[in-house]
């Protein structure tokens, strides 16, 4: 299934990841990238890299330069670190490469720079005015687009950037997202459960609208939504929320302590466990289907009005 195994490779230690990246990929199949174009907070690249078709042998993922593994249950940034260590081992080029890449964090844009995969890379803070002149792109994609704290700003400089015949692409949370908690605390599972498994993202997760939220924000800043494309359910939502998230630290540390064959051995036989475990349930449209209105995630294909 495209996608999936190279998404298992790099989120080895985060499968639910993968999969639920893999799905939202599928159903990105027919998004065209056309230049000028902008990954906004792309973060290491690997995303979109994958996306484009890059491919990543064993030897390298998501977790190659980290830190703080002894911190990563109070939901630190183990990430937000880059040394001469970080090379990816690309066995796949992409098929296209994207304009710009633009992220808040220095050392998501050293690691971004690594894969020759934007041809410019900028550090900016989205709440703030962007560099970009005015009709400059035509198309902009974000996943994360949710973490940014002055939304108003942020969509404002969006639709200044755009051109006119441009689109938008943005993956974002709806509420249902985080009905595992109060279902989790119906069940009497301890605050200690909730906020080990939590890890403070339903509060750092600060914009999750209703998709008639959505819709009125994005009309007060001049856009239209061209598709709405559902992309979870309720059953994913529990699986992604826990998986292996409280373990995920302890099993990284562990990883550690192998040497390069073993390492590369180890995960090779991981990915191979994870995608042949995953496929059947992204195959499987009683898994896949989504009740209108019960969706979790979803993405806006927007447009100027």
């Amino acid at each position: 299934m495209k996608y999936l195994k190279e998404l298992c490779n790099v989120y080895w230690a985060r499968p639910e990841n993968a999969f639920g990246i893999a799905r939202c990929m599928q159903l990105l199949e027919k998004m065209n990238i056309k230049s000028p174009s902008l990954d906004l907070m792309c973060g290491h690249g690997i995303w979109s890299f994958i996306k484009a078709g890059g491919d990543f042998d064993y030897d390298f993922d998501c977790y190659q330069d980290v830190v703080h593994l002894n911190e990563y249950k109070k939901g630190v940034d183990i990430q937000n670190y880059f040394s001469k260590n970080y090379k990816p081992s690309i066995i796949r080029k992409p098929k296209y490469k994207i304009d710009y890449g633009l992220d808040w964090k220095e050392n998501n844009l050293k690691k971004s720079k690594t894969l020759n995969f934007y041809k410019n890379l900028l550090l900016e803070d989205c709440n703030y005015k962007l560099s970009f002149e005015e009709n400059k792109l035509s198309t902009i994609f974000s996943n994360t687009i949710y973490w940014v704290d002055d939304l108003d700003n942020i969509l404002k400089e969006l639709n200044r950037i755009l051109k006119k015949d441009g689109y938008i692409y943005l993956v974002n949370y709806l509420p249902p997202m985080n009905d595992y908690l109060s279902f989790y605390k119906k069940q009497k599972f301890s605050n200690n459960w909730i906020k080990m498994v939590d890890r403070n993202r339903s509060t750092e997760n600060k914009h999750i609208f209703t998709k008639e939220e959505w819709k009125n924000l994005f009309l007060k800043h001049g856009f239209k939504i061209e598709e709405y494309i559902p992309t979870h359910n309720q059953l994913f939502a529990h699986f992604w929320n826990i998986g292996l998230r409280p373990l995920a630290g302890q099993i990284i540390d562990m990883s550690k302590k192998l040497n390069k064959k073993e390492y590369y051995e180890m995960k090779k036989k991981w990915v191979s466990t994870l995608y042949n475990f995953f496929e059947p349930y992204l195959q499987n449209k009683n898994f896949t289907k989504i009740k209108q209105g019960k969706e979790v995630e979803a993405i806006f294909v927007l447009r100027k009005k």
